[in-house]
């Protein structure tokens, strides 16, 4: 009995204990989310940026339906296929980005695609970016910095 009631109070003392740092450890990220996801550190959608992060380029890319054309195909309206991104200029070495897709309603489902090339001769970028729905997500280049271009393709 005694054996059982002292492993009993060791088990209560070591929970307590876990108990502590995990507190500790939840002050500790309230205090960085805090400092880094306060006013001035968010992004598009309200993504949190943090201070090292810099914010070189933002674009919400649309894809209007235009016209059919009246060649007898029967579409009233025809929704186009891909929309470049404007030229823009990384400072990050190596280069990183921060890729947030976020789609609309009715389209939140629909399969995307988006490339990423730099403008410089080697004209090599990471490998094209694909996905369903929303998504939020880091790609790393090897490149060079400078200016880049894209293309975002349903």
């Amino acid at each position: 009995l005694f054996v059982w009631l002292a492993l009993q109070l060791v088990g209560i003392a070591l929970q307590m204990g876990m108990l502590q740092e995990l507190q500790q450890h939840l002050a500790e990220f309230e205090t960085a989310v805090d400092t880094n996801c306060g006013p001035g550190h968010s992004g598009p959608g309200g993504l949190c940026l943090g201070p090292s992060w810099s914010l070189s380029f933002s674009q919400v890319v649309t894809f209007p339906p235009s016209p059919g054309a009246d060649d007898g195909s029967g579409f009233d309206f025809v929704v186009p296929t891909s929309q470049k991104l404007q030229q823009f200029e990384l400072r990050s070495e190596p280069p990183t980005f921060l890729l947030s897709i976020e789609q609309l309603p009715p389209s939140q489902d629909v399969l995307w695609k988006v490339q990423l090339s730099p403008l410089h001769p080697s004209g090599w970028g990471p490998d094209p970016v694909t996905g369903w729905g929303t998504q939020h997500q880091v790609i790393v280049d090897r490149s060079s910095v400078g200016s880049w271009s894209g293309e975002v393709s349903l």
